[in-house]
Formats: C-alpha cells, structure tokens, sequence
C-alpha cells in the first residue's frame, strides 16, 4: 500500500516539471530566437520479487518514475521579414556570438541588433556582437545607409557618403591627405607710389633718424654738504679745503683734471655756485656746450654736472664718440656730499642704415628718382640725414651750382623747401614714407584703386566687389605695393571669409595663397578676372591649382565587419543564461 503510494507521487511531481516546461513553452510562444524544451521521463528502478528462471519469468514490481532529461528543440524555426537591416536570422546551425563588460561570452539565436552611440554592435541588453577579431565596431560614422549579406557581412555608408570602416577595438579614423593649397603668381604691375606736394615748404611727420646717445651724468646730494644761501652771509670757496676738479673726455680727448673753485670767492646760493662753476668750464680748455652745471632744486637739492654731445660728433675713425665726466679734488664732499661714484661714461649715438632707400623729387621740372647710397649706412641724427640729403639732392637733381630743394632738420622732422624760383615741391617714390610719413604740411595725391572692376574666383565660388567695399578695404588710397596687398587681403576677407586668402607683395608682383581650406574633395583654386584684373596681376600670371583632400581609399574590412556564428557538436548541451543567451557546458562540445 505505502510503494504504490510512492509511485503515485513520483509520477505526479515529475508530471508537474512536464507541466513547468510547457508552461514556459507557452509563455515563449512569441519569443525571438527561442528554444522550446521537452521533457523526457524514465521509470525508476524496480524491485524484484523474483528472479526468472527454469520456464519462469522474473517478477519485478516498478518505484515509479523520474525526469530522465530535458532537451532543447535547435531545430530550424519559421523566418518572417521585419524590414529592419539590423534585425537578422540564421538558416540552419549556429549561434550568434556576443560578449558582456566582463569578456563573458554568450550564445544566442536571437538576432535583434543594433548600433550604440559609440559604433558597437549591440544587442539589447547592449552585449556587443563579435566577429572573429572581437568587437564589430564602425569607426568613421554616423552612419547613413547600412546592410547584411548572406555571408553576415555589413556594409554601408556614413553621412558623409563614404564606406562604413570597422575596427574590433579602439581606433583612430584615418587622416585625410593633406590639402595642397593654390596659389596665383600675378606678373610684373608698377608698384603704386606715394605723392605728397606742397605750396612752399613741406615739412614731415616726426621720425627718428638714429638713437641719441646717453649723456654722461653726475649728480651730487645734501649730505654734508656746505651750507648756503637763505640768511646765510656769502661763502668764500676758492681755497684750498674747497679744492674742486673736473676730468672731461669727448669722447676723443682726455681734458684735465682742471681746477674749478679759483674764482669762488663769494658764492651766496646753490644756484649762484651753479652759474659760477659753468663760467668756470665754459672759460676752460673744456669750452662752451660741453658740459651742463645745474642745481637740482628739489627738498634736497645736489649739484647735476652733464656732459652736452654733438650726435653727428665722431672720433678719428669717423665712429660716434662716448663722453665720461670725473669729479674730484679736496673738497669735492662740499658740493656733492657723501656721493662716492664721481665719475660715469655715457653711451654713444647709435646708428641707423638709410642707404638703399629710394624717392623722387620734383619741383616743375619733371621726376629726379633719388636713391641713397653708401654714404648713409651709418647715420648719427636728424642733422647727419638732412646734410647728406642735401648733398644727394644737389648732386642728382640740383644741376651744377644750381641746388633747387633745401633740406633742414627741425626737432624731429625732415623739411623740403623749394629753391628760389620754384613755388611747389611734389615728393614720391616707395621709400617716401619713411623720409616724411604722410607729410604733416602736404597734401596727398595717393592712388584710387576703388573703381577697379575685378572678380575673384575662389575654390569655385566668383565674388565680385562693390566701390563702397573696395574703399572701405583701402583700395581708395594706395600708397605702395605693400599697402595694396593689404588692401586686397582685407577685401577678400570681409568678402569671403577671415583667413582664406592671404595677399602679399614680392618685389613688383601681388601674390595670392589660399589657406586652411577644409572640406574633402575641395580643390583648392584662385583666379582674378575683370575688365581691370591686369593691373593686379600683370598679364602673365602663373596659376598653380592646388590638390583636394581625400579619404585614402579603404582596405578590405573583412573580418571585421563579419558576424561571427558559433556552432556545437552538441547544442542540447548548452545551459541557458536567461535572456535568450546560452553558455557553454561540459557536455555542450564546441
């Protein structure tokens, strides 16, 4: 009574995993890629009663029954059409093959895909899809256009048109071939010249001809010097204890020391001790204008002796001089109190080279093109430049004994003065501005490029120019070759864009690049057209067309652009990992 009793439940607890299984079935009918499993029962082991023999049978009595295993149903299931690329089906045997975070691998049917945000092949839960190199990721996206072969190879295109290109790992997409930028070489233009005239005497903006040298300088201070002035009677300072030289060097000749207090009999204030010790110098081997006495006359006022130096002055191998000034003497202390450094040097003029610059001048009877020379490689102040233009002057445009420009320096500035008999004086050339800049007193009289009628041609584009733009580009006022390159780099990029064109001028010719083109297939080009376009690049311009920046061409991407499938000797032996994925086993073979 208690076996059958047993058996009994045996076969009700193993129908209820039958049950279970089916249930699952049931539950997974609209599953994709889902396996169903079967339950497969055995009876349990029987007890025997009595063992066969001599005509008789055994006779053995059944424990019920037991689950003997439960298999998955791999055979082939219907395909229907989704119309989506990335949903996909295998025919016949195999498996998907997909990897999680952790390297774990899993086995699926299921062949719902799709492309996460950095080009990975996912599914669903976002395990990416392998190939056989690992990961298959698209690395040049977005992507456009995409498709799967029978052979589980994908392709496509990105936004940009061009071939999807995989990677299984990191990557770096290739760099394009570099951009060869145009270029137009304009012929040989005249170089557009400055003119400045004036009615009588044309005087110029300020310029500096050389740097002025560094007087040498000694100045005293208030401490324990001799007390003068205010209700103080007069100081008799020319003996012995008040002894006071001074040591001078122009810079050429050493004068000195000379005695300076012989006359300082009655000095009744710092200031009169100042005029006094100048008459001094002034009356001595020194001379007049070599050296500045003067009283500081600040809370705490000093004595200031400073050398004066004539800029043009040079030593006996025609170099600018440097002067030095010592004080000393017994009673120096008395002037310039406690002051231990009593003597400094100063530093000479310094030099500036005007040779090679070239200007015309005309005063009414027709151009003088004048052009410095050697001369002036070593100019020493405003003085030293106007003489030497003087001379030029005379010599290239003046006729014998007959100058008819005066040239003068005045402060800072060069002035041009016609001769008697000439009433206007008309100045140009390339190198004018740096004689007399825009002229102060002149009026200017500067080419007007604004109503040149050009076209610029520009990777393709034609962009022509209005006169009010051209003027407020400059092209109104051109004063040299130089200013008209800056003029048309200006206008082109108001026109067509900051730093796509850069202008500049060599020697008697515009030149125009173009620069930082961008965009692949674009091939770099410039051209200038119009009625007008031969008085910015001559008639024999040189056009060099640059190159286009390309994608190299892409390799083969197989393999890893290729779904990898998986296959067992025995796929009933895998175990299922729950969301439609399988692991490995022991007995699932691979």
């Amino acid at each position: 009574m208690i076996r059958s009793l047993y058996s009994g439940i045996s076969g009700m607890r193993n129908h209820q995993i039958r049950m279970d299984v089916v249930g699952n079935n049931i539950a997974n009918v609209n599953t994709t890629g889902f396996k169903a499993g079967r339950v497969n029962f055995q009876d349990a082991l029987s007890q025997t009663i009595r063992s066969g023999g001599d005509g008789t049978n055994p006779a053995q009595v059944g424990s019920g029954m037991s689950v003997g295993s439960i298999s998955n149903n791999f055979s082939q299931g219907p395909k229907q059409s989704t119309g989506r690329t990335l949903d996909m089906a295998i025919d016949g045997n195999g498996f998907f093959v997909v990897k999680d975070s952790a390297n774990n691998e899993y086995y699926t049917r299921e062949g719902i895909f799709f492309m996460d945000d950095e080009g990975y092949l996912v599914n669903g839960d976002g395990l990416r899809v392998q190939s056989s190199q690992g990961d298959i990721r698209v690395y040049n996206g977005p992507i456009s256009t995409i498709s799967v072969g029978p052979n589980g190879a994908i392709t496509g295109t990105n936004t940009s048109g061009d071939p999807l290109m995989f990677t299984s790992g990191a990557s770096v997409k290739p760099q394009p071939t570099k951009v060869i930028e145009a270029s137009l070489v304009g012929g040989a233009i005249t170089n557009p010249v400055p003119i400045v005239s004036s009615n009588g005497s044309l005087a110029g903006d300020a310029i500096v001809p050389a740097v002025p040298p560094v007087e040498a300088k000694v100045a005293g201070n208030s401490d324990g010097v001799v007390q003068l002035g205010i209700s103080l009677p007069p100081v008799d300072m020319s003996g012995a204890a008040y002894e006071l030289t001074i040591e001078y060097n122009d810079g050429n000749t050493t004068i000195g020391p000379i005695t300076l207090n012989g006359g300082l009999n009655s000095v009744s204030s710092w200031q009169d001790l100042a005029t006094k010790l100048q008459a001094a110098i002034d009356g001595s081997a020194i001379g007049p204008n070599k050296v500045k006495v003067s009283y500081n006359e600040s809370p705490f006022g000093s004595l200031v002796f400073e050398t004066i130096t004539d800029p043009d002055a040079t030593n006996g191998a025609g170099d600018p001089i440097t002067p030095s000034i010592t004080l000393g003497g017994a009673g120096v202390a008395k002037y310039m109190g406690s002051v231990t450094n009593l003597s400094n040097a100063g530093t000479a003029v310094v030099t500036k080279d005007w040779s090679g610059r070239t200007f015309s001048v005309d005063v009414g009877d027709g151009w003088h093109n004048i052009t410095t020379d050697a001369s002036f490689n070593a100019i020493t102040s405003g003085n030293d430049l106007a003489s030497k233009l003087q001379a030029l002057i005379d010599a290239q445009a003046g006729g014998a004994g007959n100058a008819k420009v005066k040239v003068t320096w005045d402060t800072d500035h060069l002035v041009f003065t016609p001769a008697s008999g000439y009433s206007k004086i008309t100045l140009g050339g390339p190198d004018l501005p740096d004689f007399v800049g825009a002229a102060s007193t002149a009026q200017e009289n500067n080419m007007d490029w604004s109503k040149k009628d050009i076209s610029v041609n520009y990777n393709g584009t034609t962009y022509t120019f209005t006169e009010y733009e051209m003027k407020m580009a400059g092209l109104n006022s051109i004063t040299s070759g130089s200013a008209l390159a800056a003029a048309m780099k200006k206008l082109i990029n108001t026109k067509i864009g900051s730093d796509k064109v850069d202008v500049t001028w060599s020697t008697d010719h515009l030149v125009f690049n173009t620069k930082d083109t961008t965009g692949l297939g674009i091939k770099p080009n410039i051209t200038i057209t119009g009625a007008d376009a031969d008085d910015f690049i001559g008639n024999s311009p040189i056009i060099k067309e640059g190159t286009a920046s390309m994608l190299p061409p892409p390799a083969s991407q197989e393999p890893n652009n290729v779904i990898k499938l998986a296959t067992f000797q025995n796929p009933e032996g895998l175990t299922k990992a729950g969301r439609n994925l399988f692991q490995t086993s022991a007995s699932s073979g691979r």
